[in-house]
């Protein structure tokens, strides 16, 4: 499930059938950010850590494809939240893993974006269908470890 509705946020939701342990672990993986982008550098998942992210550049609306990602809050098993930083732009996301019956829901939020300006639009819209292929991503990984 996708929710997009306010122009400020996205936020995504996925079932996995696996517990909370399991996706944490896939979650944290350098191997699952690394699947996704050109180049990252390793950092552990703590606050105050930050990786760089290496994706490809949007020159129309001056993304030159370089993201760095702060951690501000850790909380192993319950959640991950991040400040994703490049020239002008700073987005929050949150990663919260919620035990259900039989396995987790992944809940992911994107916020910070102002709708006034064209490269929040771009990464909006970029993060509102790139979310899709990482929880994939991190599912196939899933089903190959366990």
């Amino acid at each position: 499930m996708t929710s997009s509705g306010d122009p400020t946020s996205i936020t995504h939701s996925e079932y996995y059938p696996y517990p909370v342990e399991k996706v944490w672990d896939v979650l944290v993986s350098l191997e699952l950010t690394a699947s996704q982008v050109k180049e990252v550098s390793d950092a552990p998942v703590e606050v105050g850590a930050t990786r760089v992210i290496v994706t490809h550049p949007q020159p129309t609306v001056g993304f030159d494809g370089v993201v760095c990602t702060t951690y501000t809050s850790v909380v192993p098993y319950e959640h991950i939240e991040q400040v994703l930083t490049a020239p002008g732009i700073e987005v929050t996301s949150r990663w919260n893993l919620l035990p259900e019956p039989g396995g987790t829901r992944l809940r992911v939020t994107y916020s910070r974006f102002d709708p006034s300006i064209p490269l929040h639009r771009q990464w909006r819209t970029m993060l509102f269908s790139g979310a899709g292929p990482i929880l994939n991503s991190l599912r196939e990984m899933l089903d190959k470890r366990h």
